[in-house]
C-alpha cells in the first residue's frame, strides 16, 4: 500500500503553484502602477493643466519646453510612455510563460495596458506632426475684433476703451494676453475656440493624432503694429536688465493692461475725472 506522506518537497511545489496562480502584485507591478501615476501628474495634471490655463495661444502649448536640440515637453512624455508599454509588454510575455494563466492577472495586466495606451494617446494629441514656430513672447495687447468680408479680414479698434490709469505721461488701458512673432509680424487671436465645436470631443481628442493642431487651424492671426512692436522690445529689453532681477514681473510687463498708442485718449469726461482736462 502507498504511503498517505506528503514530503516537504511536495509541500513547496504545491506552495509555489498556488503562489503563482494565485494574484498578487510584485516589484514590476508596483513599479509599472507608480510610473503611470507619475507620468499622469507630470504630462497631464501638471504641464498640460498649466499650460492650458495660461498659454494665450496654441503654440505655446504644442511647442512648451523646446529647443532647438530639445523636443517639447509632451513629445518626451509621448515616448516615455511608449518605452513604458514596451516595458510591460516584456513582462506580460515573460509572465505568459511562467505563470499559470488566470483571469486575475489577465485582467490585471488589461488595466494597465488601456491606461499605458491613453496615457501615450492624451500626450500624443498635445504634441505637432510638423515644425511650429513657437511664438517670441506673450504680451497684453488692444482687444481688437475681427471683421469678416468678402476682401478679408479688418481689424478695427474698439470704439471705447477701458481705460485705466494714467503714469509717466503714458495712458494705459485693459486688453487681453497674445502670443507675439516678430519675424512673421503678428499677433495671435484665439476666441474661435468654441465654434463647431463636436459633441464626441472628448472621443476625438482620444482617437485622432495631433487633435491640438485643429485648434490651431482655428486660431486667427492679425498684423502686429509698430507700436506693439515696440512695446514688446522695450518689455523683452526690461526683462534681460540683470539688475531687476528677483523683482516682481510687473517691473517689465502687465497681466491686464497695456500702453495706448500715441494720439488717442480717452473722452473729456474720463479725463476731467482724473484732472487732466485741459
Amino acid at each position: 500500500m502507498g504511503s498517505d506522506k506528503i514530503y516537504r518537497w511536495e509541500k513547496r511545489r504545491a506552495k509555489r503553484y498556488a503562489a503563482d496562480k494565485s494574484f498578487h502584485l510584485d516589484i514590476l507591478d508596483w513599479v509599472t502602477l507608480i510610473l503611470i501615476s507619475v507620468m499622469f501628474f507630470i504630462s497631464l495634471r501638471l504641464f498640460f493643466i498649466f499650460e492650458v490655463t495660461t498659454a494665450p495661444c496654441v503654440e505655446m502649448i504644442l511647442t512648451m519646453g523646446q529647443s532647438s536640440w530639445w523636443p517639447s515637453i509632451f513629445t518626451l512624455t509621448y515616448w516615455i510612455c511608449l518605452f513604458m508599454s514596451l516595458f510591460w509588454f516584456c513582462v506580460s510575455v515573460h509572465r505568459a510563460f511562467h505563470r499559470p494563466a488566470s483571469w486575475a492577472l489577465i485582467t490585471w495586466h488589461a488595466v494597465l495596458f488601456i491606461s499605458l495606451f491613453f496615457l501615450a494617446a492624451t500626450n500624443r494629441n498635445l504634441t505637432a506632426s510638423s515644425y511650429i514656430n513657437p511664438p517670441d513672447g506673450v504680451m497684453v495687447v488692444e482687444s481688437m475684433v475681427p471683421e469678416i468680408t468678402q476682401m478679408g479680414i479688418n481689424w478695427s479698434t474698439p470704439t471705447e476703451l477701458n481705460w485705466t490709469e494714467y503714469k509717466k505721461g503714458q495712458w494705459y488701458a485693459s486688453g487681453s494676453k497674445a502670443c507675439i512673432w516678430l519675424d512673421e509680424s503678428k499677433v495671435s487671436f484665439n476666441d474661435r475656440f468654441d465654434l463647431e465645436r463636436p459633441s464626441n470631443m472628448a472621443f476625438q481628442f482620444v482617437a485622432n493624432s495631433h487633435a491640438f493642431e485643429k485648434l490651431k487651424s482655428r486660431q486667427m492671426y492679425r498684423p502686429l503694429s509698430n507700436f506693439e512692436r515696440e512695446t514688446f522690445s522695450k518689455m523683452k529689453q526690461c526683462q534681460a536688465d540683470m539688475t531687476k532681477y528677483g523683482q516682481h514681473r510687473s517691473v517689465c510687463t502687465s497681466d491686464n493692461v497695456y500702453p495706448v498708442a500715441p494720439g488717442i485718449e480717452p473722452p473729456p469726461e474720463f479725463l476731467e475725472l482724473w484732472g487732466l482736462d485741459k
